[in-house]
């Protein structure tokens, strides 16, 4: 600990003498080596009057790395505390398939939707969701000849046309059809001819389940209704949908909250009201062709791609898994299930890939580049925070300040690995021109001084370019360019302004020498960023005093001894 305390006290000497010689307040220019301890001779390195480091020891970048250095353990902790609130705003990011994101706002088709809101009209009527459910096993009243009177019409016309002279056909219709023909007997004629071909395709669910076969199994089983009742109680008490907003056959045409029982649907069924006739309709709705599966249409506020769809198609979805309402094979069906699908996958599989290519690469290439467990893992934890504070803002801005139901599902997948490159890119310019310093002889804290100094700028201005480049799409009228434009705009800046500038110095300052571990460094020449490495015999080659990096390099080979990259 007394050799590192000696150490550290001969580099603060020498930097606050290198910074005074900078300034100009000094001795004359003649004797201002002379405040360089002498020890600076024997460790191969030397100053060099020009005003390079003249600005380099002036650099604002240079005392914002002098800040991160002193105040390592607080920008750490504060970055911290920031990511708290940050990852609960994570948290509750919620993606959509609002398709309305894809339209440019002003358009017909989104102003017809508005006028649908405007007028109190749900725009689920455009996008019903569907549950169909199917009784195949669990017996049911009869209900006699029940098909359409219009394909009864069709199809006698069409089968028995030459048989209907002096028939009014428009007086066709299951009753005056049912009144003249058994149709159970399959050996039926009508006005002479057989009509066996026309019972059979008219109305075989009467022929087959309900003169011969032992019993009837229609959507009138007391069982289904109790379990469609139930999953009206799901949808009202768990998913808080409006009672009105579900039609199905087990309520009534007028009142969509009044619930009826399979002998009220019967004895509708069998009178001649109004109520009846309107029952009747909705029966024929909302059935298919032999009465065995029916449907119950929901109408959701804002359609199952609004901004709660996705959530209640899912809880739809899980709801109808439950094992009470297996026997009729409840399932859920709407136009944009293969969306809710794609959706699904997408979001399963996206981490799971991004995590063992984009992350994973960028761990194996950064450990073999700068021969360091640690730098890589300081990577990934530097990419994690961008993400995490990007998504954040994200949030906040699409939930909260323009609510309009958070990001269209396709942006953070399409937009992560941007994000991850923009990330990086930022990062590795820092990193590896401190690890060619650091090779080159200085330590690691005047490697990051000096590289903070030397490359800020160039990393800054190249941030605010692809803000710039970016920012033009915030100014469209699509939302999904919008968002797109804002993940983007933020990442350059948060990674710009506030991950490389004080996190990325912080967590170096503060492992130091550890930074380049498992691998081996050669022992320093510099203990300040001000300091440059005696090659002098190649200066005037070189044409001016030696810079780091490929100056370094060529001077090295020019004195036959490798570059430092080689020799280490």
């Amino acid at each position: 600990m007394g050799v590192r305390r000696d150490g550290a006290t001969t580099a603060a000497r020498r930097e606050w003498a290198l910074r005074k010689w900078a300034r100009g307040d000094g001795p004359a220019q003649s004797g201002r080596a002379a405040l360089v301890p002498a020890a600076a001779h024997t460790r191969a390195h030397a100053l060099v009057p020009s005003d390079q480091w003249r600005d380099l020891a002036r650099s604002r970048w240079v005392r914002l790395g002098v800040l991160c250095r002193d105040h390592r353990l607080k920008i750490i902790v504060a970055f911290s505390l920031l990511l708290v609130p940050a990852a609960w705003s994570v948290c509750r990011l919620r993606v959509s398939a609002d398709q309305t994101m894809l339209t440019p706002r002003g358009t017909p088709s989104l102003r017809a939707l508005h006028a649908l809101s405007d007028h109190q009209i749900s725009i689920g009527l455009l996008q019903p969701v569907f549950i169909v459910a199917t009784n195949r096993d669990v017996p049911s009243p009869s209900l006699g000849c029940h098909d359409d009177d219009l394909d009864a019409r069709q199809l006698v016309v069409a089968r028995a046309a030459h048989a209907l002279d002096g028939v009014d056909t428009s007086q066709i219709s299951c009753g005056w059809l049912h009144a003249r023909v058994p149709l159970c007997d399959p050996n039926t004629t009508l006005f002479g001819h057989p009509l066996r071909d026309i019972a059979t395709t008219f109305c075989p669910g009467t022929c087959a389940n309900y003169c011969t076969a032992p019993f009837n199994r229609s959507v009138l089983a007391p069982s289904l209704f109790d379990e469609m009742h139930a999953f009206r109680d799901v949808l009202e008490n768990e998913l808080h949908i409006d009672p009105s907003q579900i039609r199905d056959i087990t309520t009534l045409p007028t009142n969509r909250t009044a619930r009826i029982t399979t002998d009220d649907a019967l004895a509708l069924l069998s009178s001649a009201t109004p109520l009846a006739d309107a029952y009747r309709a909705q029966l024929a709705h909302y059935t298919n062709y032999d009465q065995t599966a029916t449907l119950m249409e929901v109408l959701l506020p804002d359609g199952p791609a609004g901004s709660n769809g996705l959530d209640a198609l899912y809880a739809m979805r899980a709801a109808v898994q439950r094992p009470r309402f297996a026997p009729f094979e409840f399932v859920v069906q709407t136009d944009i299930s293969t969306v809710l699908d794609y959706i699904a996958l997408v979001m399963r599989q996206a981490p799971r890939v991004l995590s063992l290519t984009t992350c994973g690469g960028a761990l194996v290439v950064g450990g073999l580049a700068f021969r360091s467990l640690l730098v890589p893992l300081r990577l990934l934890l530097t990419i994690v925070v961008t993400l995490v504070l990007v998504a954040a803002l994200s949030a906040w801005v699409y939930q909260d300040v323009i609510p309009i139901g958070g990001l269209y599902w396709i942006v953070p997948i399409s937009c992560s690995t941007l994000m991850i490159g923009l990330s990086l890119d930022y990062d590795v310019f820092l990193i590896s021109e401190i690890y060619e310093l650091r090779v080159a002889g200085y330590t690691t804290e005047a490697a990051i001084l000096r590289a903070m100094g030397t490359e800020s700028s160039t990393i800054t201005t190249a941030g605010l370019i692809m803000t710039i480049a970016f920012s033009s799409m915030l100014l469209s009228s699509t939302d999904v360019l919008n968002q797109w434009g804002l993940l983007l705009v933020s990442t350059s800046l948060i990674d710009t302004f506030l991950v490389r500038t004080l996190l990325v110095p912080s967590l170096m300052f503060y492992a130091v020498e550890w930074n380049w571990w498992p691998g081996r460094m050669p022992p320093p020449k510099c203990l300040t960023h001000l300091e440059e490495p005696m090659l002098q015999p190649c200066t005037a080659g070189a044409g001016g005093p030696l810079n780091h990096g490929g100056a370094i390099r060529a001077c090295d080979r020019a004195r036959g001894g490798g570059t430092a990259t080689d020799r280490f």
